[in-house]
This record gives C-alpha cells, sequence and structure tokens, in this order.
C-alpha cells in the first residue's frame, strides 16, 4: 500500500509525453499528493487501531468481571 501511493501520486501527474524537466516541475504536486494521501492512509490505520484497542479492552474487563464473580462465587482465594 505504501508504495502504491507515490506512484499513484506520479501517474496522476506525469503525462505520456512528458520529459525528466516536466517530471521536475511536478515535484511539489506529487509531493503534496503523496503527503496527502499517505495522512490519509496513516489516519485509517490509527482509526482501526485504536477500535481494536477498545475492543480488547472490552474484552478485558467482561473477561475479568467473570473470574473475579466464579473466585467469589466458589470462595476462591485466586483473585
Amino acid at each position: 500500500m505504501k508504495t502504491s501511493i507515490p506512484r499513484n501520486a506520479i501517474s496522476v501527474n506525469v503525462h505520456q509525453n512528458d520529459d525528466i524537466l516536466n517530471l521536475l516541475s511536478y515535484t511539489p504536486d506529487i509531493y503534496n499528493s503523496v503527503q496527502n494521501s499517505f495522512n490519509l492512509y496513516m489516519g485509517k490505520k490509527l482509526e482501526e487501531f485504536l477500535d481494536k484497542k477498545l475492543e480488547l479492552e472490552k474484552h478485558a474487563r467482561e473477561t475479568s468481571g467473570t473470574h473475579q464473580t466464579a473466585c467469589l462465587t466458589f470462595n476462591m482465594d485466586c483473585c
């Protein structure tokens, strides 16, 4: 995914008959496009990470509550 971001930005900005001088003139546009796309990509990954973290925390709370209830029910000294 990360390598496709610059490739796509170059493809969008460079035309079939361009030479190296034209490519260099597109550098600021290509850089901005890559930067924006990468920030969007990282934002989505961060959002996915935070969602998973919250899901795991919820699971841990639910699981630990069950374990403590079992300890109290059977008068176990494990908690």
